[in-house]
């Protein structure tokens, strides 16, 4: 009560000017004084930096410079009840946070593992969370651009497969055949299109097209002009043949665009289990290049009756006009 005791010690230096005690004092006081208004002032401008912050909410900061005013005046009302909000409010960003990063998980696997209606809707969970935020954003237009494909893909595989069943019902086999795999390229995973083939396949065995086949020296495995990209695989589904499979060859008409060779990996076999292959170089060219692989030259293209036939390319994509087995002799 410092006020107070420099009225005292005036009054008593009053009563005894010549008294140095009560001078002394009276300067200790002012000191103390001094130092109480720097700390006052000290501690208003870090409560009003500290609700500064908290306006701003940026929470942190605030809650670093309300300790620090705690420090100049511990026990004060204002400091205190501000760091119990924040604590408060910390406390439910962290389960926000949490929320928002498993949401952001789940999203993620069910992406990868291309479910992309799940994805999106933890995404959207995400979202919700943190409506900002430019990874969910940017992952949540990527899904609607990857559906749109979907879509569309359906739409095409489906005008093909109508294609394919037209001209079976004509009983134009050989482009029907081509349409069904077409419909396969778009839909590898199908199962419609390649029991159309294989049905295609027996009905060619079984009748009269085959014998056009052997007369007119070759048969046809795929006339859709294609791109097969680089380091995939294409599978092509043919009807296995009993005569002239020695001295037989596979025939590609190719275009090679890059500026480097391309290897071919060229494999066949039966239903699931593949018999053999061949590898073959195609050099860069402007123009399709006709390939003849000797594939009777292996004891398993002429023991078997291979039903099929697949492309893999390496080191760059291949455009195929058209794939063919000629028959020996």
């Amino acid at each position: 009560r410092y006020s107070l005791a420099q009225n005292e010690y005036r009054e008593a230096m009053e009563v005894m000017p010549e008294e140095r005690y009560p001078e002394e004092q009276i300067a200790v006081i002012d000191g103390l004084i001094a130092e109480q208004r720097q700390r006052e002032e000290e501690y208003r401008g870090l409560i009003s930096e500290a609700d500064t912050y908290f306006s701003a909410r940026n929470y942190e900061s605030a809650r670093t410079e309300y300790e620090k005013a705690l420090e100049i005046k511990p026990g004060e009302d204002h400091p205190m009840q501000r760091l119990e909000e924040i604590s408060v409010i910390l406390g439910r960003r962290e389960r926000q946070l949490e929320a928002y990063n498993e949401a952001v998980r789940r999203g993620d696997r069910y992406f990868n593992e291309n479910n992309y209606v799940q994805a999106r809707e933890a995404y959207l969970d995400a979202s919700s969370i943190r409506p900002d935020d430019e990874y969910t954003r940017n992952k949540l237009t990527e899904i609607e651009e990857l559906l749109a494909a979907t879509a569309a893909e359906s739409r095409s595989y489906q005008e093909i497969v109508d294609i394919g069943d037209r001209l079976f019902n004509q009983r134009n086999y050989s482009e029907a055949r081509d349409a069904y795999h077409r419909a396969l390229n778009v839909n590898p995973g199908a199962e419609y299109p390649l029991q159309r083939i294989r049905e295609i396949n027996e009905l060619i065995l079984s009748g009269e097209e085959i014998e056009a086949f052997y007369s007119r020296g070759y048969m046809e495995v795929s006339e859709v002009n294609e791109v097969i990209e680089n380091n995939s695989e294409r599978i092509y589904h043919i009807v296995p043949f009993s005569r002239h499979r020695s001295g037989s060859y596979i025939e590609l008409k190719v275009l090679n665009e890059a500026d480097r060779n391309i290897r071919i990996f060229v494999n066949y076999g039966v239903d699931r289990s593949r018999h053999g292959g061949i590898a073959v170089t195609v050099p860069p060219s402007s123009d399709y290049q006709n390939i003849r692989l000797n594939v009777s030259s292996q004891p398993s293209w002429i023991r078997f009756d291979n039903n099929w036939i697949s492309l893999a390319p390496v080191g760059g994509s291949i455009d195929i006009e058209y794939i063919r087995v000629v028959f020996g002799n």
